[in-house]
C-alpha cells in the first residue's frame, strides 16, 4: 500500500529546530505564529468552526 502526503498549507513559527518546540499549547502560550493555506484547500476549511481541534501532520525541513 502506498500513502502519499499532499501538502495543504504551511505553518510559520519562531522555532527553527524540533528541539525546544513546545508540544503542549500550554508551553507555547507566548509564541506567535501562522498559517498559511494554499489557496485551493481553503473551502475545505469553511465547515470548521465549532470544532474544538483539528489533526494535523507536520514535518520539519
Amino acid at each position: 500500500m502506498k500513502f502519499e502526503l499532499t501538502r495543504t498549507g504551511l505553518i510559520h513559527s519562531p522555532h527553527r529546530q524540533a528541539e525546544g518546540t513546545p508540544i503542549q499549547p500550554r508551553y507555547a502560550e507566548a509564541v506567535e505564529g501562522t498559517v498559511e493555506v494554499i489557496l485551493k484547500f481553503a473551502p475545505g476549511l469553511r465547515d470548521l468552526d465549532g470544532f474544538a481541534g483539528i489533526a494535523q501532520r507536520q514535518t520539519l525541513n
